[in-house]
């Protein structure tokens, strides 16, 4: 059991972050004062990785947590100097998270490696019986590796690897969302990723180079967790270069 006090913010706070109004609970006329929460968590965890090829990991658990604090939106906006702005209130209830958590490798071959996590969580606003708001939709990653198994001249731990990220519509929401959320949760969306790397030996000196671009098909879509999905889409296609130098260098550096 763990217990927790009102953070300051979600008392006290009143003024713009992230581009949305926060509001304190206690600046709110009329508001019940908010109250430490309380937590019961349940857990169980399998590994498994007796098999040489095959590794897995899978956690089950329930967490019941009392006064859980969550925000939602106003439906009035509020007027600053900087411009209109989707205010924010903190409210209280009891929760029940139910969720599972699981994550697995397979090695096809020496070379080629394929991996998955997922994760499913389902959350209940026990004193109105109905779906919690804003609470994560069902997700899964998957990766296919290859790793060459051979240096090749100055180039060491060679890999490319691409994976897809797919998230569900959240569809357990409020039935009286309407009145609780400005809009209506998006669609599911898919992400096509790559990378791929080496690591470069400049004299004693190892620069580790990697290439990595995520939604490579630039696909238009908004999650539901975001804030900025009353806005705007999320970012489109990304590519970056990353160059990392080792802290620890070589003995003959020293």
């Amino acid at each position: 059991m763990t217990r927790r006090a009102p953070a300051a913010n979600e008392r006290f706070s009143e003024g713009v972050h992230n581009g949305m109004y926060e509001l304190g609970n206690d600046l709110v006329p009329g508001a019940v004062p908010l109250s430490p929460e309380t937590a019961l968590n349940t857990g169980l965890t399998m590994n498994w990785h007796a098999n040489p090829r095959f590794n897995g990991e899978v956690t089950v658990y329930q967490n019941r947590i009392l006064d859980f604090i969550y925000q939602v939106p106003l439906a009035e906006p509020v007027q600053t100097v900087r411009g209109s702005h989707i205010s924010w209130q903190y409210l209280q209830t009891d929760a029940t998270f139910r969720g599972v958590d699981v994550s697995s490798s397979y090695q096809l071959t020496p070379e080629w490696l394929l991996s998955a996590k997922g994760s499913v969580v389902r959350t209940r606003d026990t004193r109105a019986d109905e779906w919690q708001i804003l609470m994560p939709a069902d997700r899964l990653e998957t990766t296919l590796r290859y790793t060459w198994s051979r240096d090749q001249g100055r180039l060491a731990g060679r890999y490319a690897q691409a994976g897809v990220y797919a998230v569900a519509r959240q569809t357990r929401v409020p039935d009286n969302y309407e009145a609780r959320d400005l809009l209506a949760p998006p669609a599911g969306y898919a992400l096509l990723n790559a990378e791929i790397g080496t690591t470069i030996r400049w004299g004693q000196l190892p620069l580790e180079v990697s290439l990595a671009g995520s939604n490579l098909l630039n696909q238009r879509y908004r999650d539901y967790l975001n804030r900025y999905r009353y806005f705007t889409d999320e970012m489109g296609r990304n590519v970056s270069l990353r160059v990392h130098i080792p802290l620890e260098l070589p003995h003959k550096l020293h």
